[in-house]
């Protein structure tokens, strides 16, 4: 009171609202077409062999780590720009910010991918193999399940950028209608997957089939938005994806061969957690350590602001 404030309530209703209401029914309808997609995959699992519905869970929520590490961070920083740009009418700085955040995912994602791919079996022993069966199958399916989706990381970060996009536009009916293509490219994948491996295989059938079915939404919603907001600047952003992977293939090469010298070269030796263990902080170390230099050789521009705070003397 003392700064002029007096609450004095307004009835009737606002036109604000009308938006709202329709922006949160799309949203609503968007996480109903996902949960369709779930239902299948996990009946299907649990069609095959009873153990692969836990596998697969555990497989989806050790995939999202680094994205909810890495991405969220990133898009957290970014949202309040792209939201603000697209208020403004700004659309060449919102297409800088879609591309900045694109690259950035695709520096930070893809040697995520490919050291998963790698050393995914590691993983699911060093994490899951104590206390579990002699034999040490569950914790071996699961990383293998981890190894085979983890390609579908960086265009799950996409589709989720992309999301946050058409957000800012105030647009969630296609984000929703995005979801529905994916959940049906998905769900006859996943159908599909009981008729082309063996029930204890099964599993891995459906976390690639969930990975691919983000490829096609993610390729969808950059079609989708350039159609709206016209070049993207793809070619950057394909660019970086380029000299990511190679390097990123490059360090993986290195990290399996040091792990092969000193551990074995075959993830089915990899069976024991202290095994994975070993596996991972061998394989962990030189994969870093020959990223970095690779990313530099094929002179990646997003990670030049690491090089030059790596460079920087502290002043007396």
């Amino acid at each position: 009171r003392r700064i002029g404030f007096r609450y004095r309530p307004v009835w009737g209703w606002d036109r604000r609202l009308n938006s709202a209401g329709g922006l949160a029914l799309w949203v609503i309808a968007y996480t109903v077409v996902g949960q369709i997609g779930y239902i299948v995959t996990t009946r299907v699992a649990a069609a095959a062999d009873p153990g692969s519905v836990t596998i697969y869970s555990n497989a989806w929520l050790l995939l999202q780590v680094p994205y909810g590490v890495l991405g969220v961070s990133l898009l957290t920083a970014l949202m309040p720009r792209m939201s603000r740009a697209a208020a403004e009418g700004r659309t060449a700085d919102l297409i800088a910010d879609l591309s900045l955040g694109a690259r950035l995912s695709a520096v930070a994602l893809i040697p995520v991918s490919a050291a998963l791919t790698i050393f995914g079996t590691a993983v699911g022993v060093a994490l899951f193999g104590y206390g579990a069966a002699a034999d040490g199958e569950s914790p071996v399916r699961l990383g293998a399940a981890l190894a085979v989706s983890a390609f579908g990381l960086l265009p799950y970060a996409l589709t989720l950028l992309q999301l946050r996009v058409f957000y800012a536009l105030t647009d969630s009916r296609t984000p929703t209608l995005l979801q529905t293509l994916t959940v049906g490219v998905k769900v006859p994948l996943l159908l599909a997957c009981p008729l082309l491996f063996p029930p204890e295989q099964v599993v891995l059938g459906l976390t690639a089939a969930n990975s691919m079915s983000f490829v096609v939404g993610a390729i969808a919603g950059q079609l989708v938005l350039r159609r709206r907001l016209g070049q993207l600047r793809s070619r950057a952003v394909l660019g970086t994806i380029t000299r990511t992977t190679i390097a990123s293939v490059i360090a993986g090469a290195l990290a399996y061969t040091a792990v092969a010298l000193v551990v074995g070269g075959s993830p089915m030796e990899w069976s024991t957690p202290t095994t994975g263990w070993a596996v991972l902080i061998i394989g962990g170390v030189v994969f870093a350590l020959a990223l970095l230099p690779s990313l530099w050789l094929l002179r990646t521009p997003e990670i030049d602001p690491l090089w030059r705070r790596l460079r920087r003397r502290p002043t007396p």
